[in-house]
């Protein structure tokens, strides 16, 4: 026999669902996108260097991913090499640099710059209205390093997926130094790779 006296059963609990992420915030979290290969270089300065990495396609949009290096060099200036170092330096917000990191799109249905969950993209979220196409969301992000070289990753969802014509990204970032430039992008490959993606809980087929 028990010393303690046996607890009352807890009342079964209600399940909370969160409501679903919409698709303009969001790419969809049961689709396998594919990959599209556009690695280039986009920008070159003295201690650091921006690429885009590649394209994930998905059915309704795209994620741009791209890869931000930022490394002490021999030949810097001392003005310059005291931005890296400043940027660099453990102490301080890291993805700081980040934050000054700018993206845009032009797609045949006209511009977006990006945004974030701020008040709007709140707003839009609990009220289930689609915005204007096209909206521009970053969604993904992070780096590591060390004291001498940081390398940052920059995910941004482009909704919807473009029906015709190409993607021109335009991109800025006065805080690394990066100076304001753009890059057109091949929207075919990705309208061919969208229709390859699969989804996760539903059927198998494309």
């Amino acid at each position: 026999m028990s010393f303690f006296t046996p607890l009352e059963p807890e009342p079964p609990q209600e399940r909370m669902q969160a409501p679903p992420t919409p698709i303009w915030l969001r790419p969809p979290a049961d689709e396998i996108p594919v990959a599209v290969p556009v690695a280039r270089r986009l920008a070159r300065v003295p201690g650091a260097a921006l690429h885009l990495k590649r394209i994930d396609a998905h059915r309704d949009g795209i994620v741009v991913v791209l890869r931000l290096d930022i490394r002490l060099e021999d030949d810097l200036s001392p003005e310059r090499r005291a931005e890296i170092e400043a940027l660099l330096d453990p102490r301080r917000h890291r993805p700081g640099a980040e934050r000054g990191f700018r993206l845009g799109v032009t797609t045949a249905q006209g511009s977006a710059e990006q945004n974030g969950m701020d008040g709007r993209g709140i707003v839009r979220r609990m009220s289930g209205q689609p915005p204007q196409p096209p909206q521009l969301t970053i969604v993904d992000g992070g780096g590591s390093g060390t004291s001498d070289h940081w390398t940052s990753k920059v995910g941004a969802w482009l909704w919807p997926l473009p029906a015709e014509g190409d993607v021109t990204l335009h991109y800025v970032s006065d805080a690394v130094g990066i100076p304001e430039g753009s890059t057109r992008i091949d929207g075919e490959p990705l309208r061919e790779a969208a229709r390859g993606v699969v989804r996760v809980w539903g059927d198998s087929s494309p």
